[in-house]
């Protein structure tokens, strides 16, 4: 998935064409609290290339994120990837804004015809008292594992790990219910955020549409929807 970019960057090797997508996330119904996203995925013939461009807020906050990331496989069972990050954030009529950089790592393995590993660490350089401010430069080690009952149905399991938030472990499921359209559930057991969600991706020929819910046990619905094309 093109979005590896952000998430486990070992799954970028497995795009074997090039592939633009643009993401849009509404939080809670508050637009303010929006993301908007653009990223762009190319597979060379030693690494896969892919850049990814955030923006997170409105005119007087707002959070730019920009990723570059390379992976590859090594042969058919084992990816790895990693990514350069740059972060930064404005607040109006605040004189002092930040720029910051950091690295992130991804792995996969498939470990059967059935079994498919992950795991990913965000934001490898530490930064002190940074977290405070910018939560988003928290260092978090997550892992999970997928496993296929059939051509149709899998299961998902993910434990991630943050030394200044704590834990949450995630369950999620997919089922191919007709040719191209895949349904999507999971909830997040966060003990101070778990949330529910629910969504779809459909493809239709090169075009991949994806949109899904979630739901907060206290807050309104957040939504998201993703277009994607592939050459």
């Amino acid at each position: 998935d093109i979005w590896s970019i952000t998430n486990n960057q070992a799954g970028l090797a497995f795009i074997e064409r090039p592939v633009v997508s643009s993401f849009y996330q509404n939080r809670f119904l508050i637009k303010e609290l929006s993301t908007k996203s653009i990223g762009l995925a190319i597979p060379f013939e030693i690494v896969n290339a892919g850049i990814a461009f955030q923006y997170f807020g409105y005119s007087k906050y707002n959070e730019i994120k920009l990723d570059v990331c390379f992976a590859r496989k090594f042969g058919d069972n084992v990816a790895a990837g990693i990514d350069f990050s740059q972060y930064f954030r404005y607040m109006y009529n605040y004189p002092r804004q930040k720029i910051l950089y950091n690295l992130n790592i991804g792995l996969i393995w498939k470990a059967s015809e059935n079994i498919t590993m992950g795991f990913h660490c965000i934001n490898i350089i530490p930064y002190n008292n940074y977290y405070q401010t910018v939560p988003q430069f928290n260092i978090s080690l997550v892992s999970g594992i997928r496993y296929y009952l059939n051509d149709n149905f899998s299961l998902l399991a993910q434990a991630e790990l943050n030394p200044y938030v704590g834990y949450s472990i995630n369950f999620g499921l997919e089922y191919n219910i007709i040719k191209n359209l895949c349904l999507e559930t999971g909830i997040n057991t966060h003990f101070s955020n778990p949330y529910f969600a629910f969504g779809f991706t459909y493809h239709f020929k090169k075009l991949k549409v994806g949109c899904s819910f979630y739901k907060n046990t206290y807050l309104p619905f957040s939504t998201s929807i993703e277009f994607s094309y592939i050459f």
